[in-house]
């Protein structure tokens, strides 16, 4: 692992080259791509808007009926043992 990075910087001109001059025959198809890519982030991201959403609601109806259910629970041991 010692040798990663000097062996990557010897070896830059072997793969930015190529990658330099083939830019035009790869460029477009990733530029094509952009927005199937900007779909998938965005989707994403309403996913878990959706998911933080759903989990503020169950904080608050676990909020709003947990008296109610440890209160039953309490009188139900008590009152039955």
């Amino acid at each position: 692992m010692a040798l990663g990075l000097p062996l990557l910087l010897l070896t830059l001109p072997l793969w930015i080259l190529p990658a330099i001059l083939t830019a035009p025959f790869w460029l477009p198809i990733l530029l094509g791509l952009l927005p199937f890519l900007a779909g998938a982030i965005l989707a994403a991201l309403a996913k878990g808007l959706l998911d933080l959403l759903k989990f503020g609601l169950g904080a608050i109806l676990g909020w709003l009926f947990a008296p109610i259910i440890l209160g039953a629970w309490h009188l139900a041991y008590h009152y039955c043992y």
